[in-house]
């Protein structure tokens, strides 16, 4: 459990600052247990049972049948309550005709004052919210603008702290699930099996002064790498395309921003 929270503090980084709760990642990890389960544990070459899974995962035989009707890389979209505050009241400025205008597009409202206001939207969408602490919030994702005169027009749908791009964000996916899947082997293989390479150089004391030159080593040497095993994995394609698989290495630097 120690190992999963350190692995799981990077990747809640990530998916605060795209504006995603706890109970959206919840619902997403249920159906990553069921189809890693599914997959993964099944016997003489078969997918593995629902009352297997249900036993592996901790669910009930009920939500894993449910799960894997699902399809892949479509889960289910979130019950409201799993959708921040922030989202909620975005979402209804947006959507409720209550706080649209004549058009059909969010209303510019006033701060407070008899609805429509920014304040009845609050009481409408916000809970238990304190109403200033989510407006400088929203101000300060620029998913609102406040005029001269006091009052609000919403600039933004979706709340997200701070946008990423998308494709960045798949690519990091895929990265953590390298290292995760070389780390994994490493730890089921048999005592006898070949291993795949997986090192660090690290250093508790390094001086700050040094970090610079560190950045700029690992990138100078660690891309003359790259390039030397690109070329070399090109070099070594299977003309039979049935028979090919996906290999290469991966480098990147530590840098802890934690440490004091």
């Amino acid at each position: 459990m120690r190992a999963a929270e350190r692995l799981m503090r990077p990747v809640v980084e990530m998916l605060l600052r795209s504006g995603i709760t706890w109970k959206e990642f919840s619902d997403l990890s249920k159906t990553v247990f069921v189809n890693v389960a599914t997959e993964d544990y099944g016997r003489k070459g078969r997918p593995t049972n629902i009352s297997r899974v249900a036993i592996l995962t901790g669910l009930s035989r009920r939500e894993v049948t449910r799960l894997r009707k699902q399809p892949e890389h479509a889960p289910a979209a979130p019950a409201d309550s799993s959708i921040s505050t922030a989202a909620r009241v975005l979402s209804g400025w947006h959507q409720d005709p209550d706080f649209q205008d004549d058009e059909g597009r969010p209303a510019v409202l006033a701060r407070s004052g008899p609805h429509p206001s920014f304040e009845s939207l609050m009481k409408r969408y916000a809970g238990d919210i304190p109403p200033v602490a989510l407006f400088k919030e929203l101000l300060s994702v620029n998913a609102v603008r406040e005029s001269d005169d006091g009052t609000l027009t919403a600039l933004s749908r979706y709340y997200m702290p701070a946008p990423l791009d998308g494709n960045a964000v798949l690519r990091a996916g895929e990265v953590w699930r390298d290292l995760g899947e070389n780390i994994n082997y490493n730890l089921a293989r048999c005592d006898d099996g070949p291993g795949r390479f997986e090192g660090r150089a690290t250093n508790q004391k390094l001086s700050r002064k040094a970090l610079d030159a560190l950045r700029t080593m690992v990138e100078q040497k660690g891309q003359a790498l790259l390039e030397e095993t690109d070329q070399w994995l090109s070099d070594h394609e299977s003309e039979d395309e049935t028979e090919g698989v996906r290999a290469g290495i991966g480098i990147f630097l530590i840098e802890d921003s934690r440490s004091k």
